[in-house]
């Protein structure tokens, strides 16, 4: 399951799934934004690096994290910080918990008999709504997904990624601390903009005041 940037990962698949994330990321080509061939361009300002910064010293002291990937920075030629991947031990470590606006992603790793606590910790354990995604081939863990985490996800994937939502394609907005749920580029959008009300006009005098369903 993958909640933007955290991501729980059934132990199953962790080993090699582990590795091959790892070594994906390693290889992401990071510069300037205007080569198209560099996957990573910097974070938005000094402000927003120096943020990330300190949460990857943080969670390079807290002998509970275990670093697989990145935690380099520089700012030499821009606001740049490495793709960089955390293990926690703790599901409710502020890791998972936090939105940081940066390429940090936090895993935990949980057992395969606990799918669905896991599920229901993941729709408990942090205040944002805006995307989240599952990945699996068991229809009935699709569906058990799709059901606990209706109200922590107002855009939700199933097997694909989640980002990269396409403007006026996808309705896109989330609830809680992400927003109203308001869908963007949805039709639906409009009605917060305007005062609705229905109106109702009769045409003939009523003779009583009794309904129908009032009679014995």
């Amino acid at each position: 399951m993958l909640r933007c940037l955290p991501a729980d990962v059934s132990e199953s698949v962790w080993p090699e799934f582990k590795d091959q994330l790892a070594q994906e990321t390693g290889e992401l080509k990071m510069g300037k934004p205007e080569k198209f061939d560099n996957f990573i361009g910097p974070v938005i300002h000094e402000r927003s690096w120096e943020k990330l910064v300190r949460v990857i010293k943080d969670a390079k002291k807290d002998p509970s994290v275990t670093l697989l990937a990145g935690a380099n920075t520089s700012r030499e030629v821009g606001w740049f910080v490495k793709p960089t991947i955390f293990q926690v031990q703790d599901p409710s470590h502020s890791l998972m918990k936090n939105e940081f606006f940066g390429p940090i992603l936090s895993v935990y790793v949980f057992p395969d008999s606990n799918y669905e606590e896991t599920l229901s910790l993941v729709d408990s354990s942090t205040n944002f709504g805006l995307t989240g995604a599952v990945f699996a081939k068991d229809q009935s863990a699709i569906e058990a997904a799709e059901q606990h985490l209706r109200h922590s996800a107002g855009n939700f994937y199933i097997n694909c990624k989640s980002s990269g939502a396409l403007v006026s394609h996808q309705p896109f907005g989330g609830s809680r601390a992400s927003g109203t749920n308001d869908k963007a580029t949805s039709t639906n959008l409009v009605a917060r903009f305007a005062s609705i009300r229905s109106i109702k006009e009769g045409f003939q005098l009523a003779d009583e005041v009794m309904y129908p369903s009032n009679e014995v």
